[in-house]
């Protein structure tokens, strides 16, 4: 077997790796085992030195970042400057970062707002009258501005020409004064937040609706425990004046239901005027002379029976003897039934009773019935499985004799 170059200069490992390979090889798994157990708690060690100086080297960072008091440490979000600069532009055109001794105070460079706000910092909400007055004191500055504008040489107006600017301004002046804020809210304008102005508006507008009232009148000296309702209408139109007509007419016909009597409703019922005519002209036909006769000859005929068994009342009595036959029948058996009447609630009670037994006897049986059906099913089973046990027993037997006798 081959050497390898790198044993060359180990003659020892040489000739022993050549005299029992396999006793060299378990010798270098032991040597391999000890050392890793050696060097076991040496790496543990360093792992625990290592975490030890990271630590450190943290905690070190952490102080060095620790700013003194004096020096402010900000926070800058990204979201927050885009939403606030959003609509700015930056004018550079006075910007002085230099360090020289000047008059003035060095600026950066000024944002200036697009966008105009009357309440850009979130702050409270202007008054009524702090918004009309700031109003009037810019109108009053651009007025100077444009005057002052108009006074020096070589100024450049905007967009706009001066005079438009002042034309505009003048408009605008007369505008505010054209608003007259003290005949709305008073001669007191010291109000703090706009609900203040709502309040003192509905005030003068309850007080315009009470003076549009009309005037209270006296009450009665005597007064009643019943309440009383007065109902004051103006007819304007037709439909009004047919309606007072209608009412009018009401109330006359009440005034003479008192007077007569009260209405009877159930006379003419639920139906229309047709059907109370017609019931009307019935009962007058009624009173015809031929109907008349009639009802005289039913009347004097009914008399005459009456006065009869009046003279006879034997005959008055059933004289009908199966009816009086059936009649003593009914009574005998009610008498029968009397001596019963008292025993009949315990026997219904045993009846109700017994009900319960049989529903419980009958409930049991079925049960039985069930299971010894279920049993009898089960034994059946059995008894076909050991039949074909036996069956399959029996056939083996006869191999094993039938090899039994080829053997012997």
């Amino acid at each position: 077997m081959p050497v390898d170059t790198k044993f060359a200069d180990m003659p020892w490992i040489v000739g022993a790796f050549l005299s029992n390979p396999l006793h060299f090889r378990h010798m270098m798994n032991l040597m391999y085992m000890k050392l890793m157990t050696y060097l076991k708690p040496i790496k543990e060690k360093a792992r625990f030195v290592f975490c030890h100086l990271m630590k450190v080297i943290k905690k070190t960072t952490e102080d060095d970042q620790v700013l003194p008091k004096e020096i402010e440490r900000t926070k800058i979000s990204a979201e927050e400057a885009r939403k606030r600069f959003e609509h700015c532009k930056v004018n550079a055109l006075n910007a002085d970062f230099s360090d020289k001794v000047t008059g003035t105070i060095n600026v950066g460079f000024a944002v200036e707002n697009s966008v105009y706000e009357a309440n850009a910092d979130g702050g409270r909400e202007s008054t009524l009258t702090a918004r009309f007055q700031r109003l009037q004191a810019e109108v009053r500055q651009l007025i100077d501005d444009v005057e002052t504008v108009k006074k020096e040489a070589g100024a450049s107006g905007g967009e706009l020409s001066v005079e438009q600017i002042s034309v505009l301004a003048s408009s605008l002046t007369n505008q505010l004064g054209q608003l007259q804020l003290e005949e709305i809210f008073g001669p007191n304008l010291d109000l703090t937040d706009l609900c203040a102005h709502d309040a003192l508006i509905q005030k003068r507008l309850l007080e315009q609706i009470a003076n549009f009232k009309p005037a209270p009148r006296r009450q009665a000296e005597k007064t009643s425990e019943l309440l009383s309702f007065e109902l004051y209408s103006k007819p304007s139109d037709q439909a009004d004046s047919n309606k007072e007509k209608t009412l009018e007419l009401d109330r006359r016909l009440q005034r003479l239901e008192a007077l007569l009597g009260s209405r009877e409703v159930t006379e003419t019922g639920p139906g229309g005027l047709l059907d109370t005519a017609s019931r009307l002209s019935e009962r007058i036909s009624l009173l015809q002379p031929a109907y008349l006769d009639q009802v005289e000859a039913r009347i004097a005929s009914l008399q005459a029976k009456l006065a009869s068994i009046s003279k006879n009342p034997e005959n008055s009595i059933v004289t009908d003897a199966d009816t009086q036959n059936k009649v003593a029948e009914l009574f005998e058996i009610v008498k029968k039934w009397d001596t019963f009447s008292a025993d009949l609630p315990t026997v219904v009670d045993r009846l109700k009773d017994l009900q319960a037994l049989h529903e419980q006897g009958s409930n049991v049986f079925h049960s039985a019935t069930s299971e010894f059906s279920t049993a009898l099913v089960n034994v059946e089973l059995s008894q076909k499985r050991i039949d074909d046990e036996l069956t399959s027993y029996s056939s083996q037997l006869k191999v094993v004799s039938c090899s039994f006798v080829q053997q012997s």
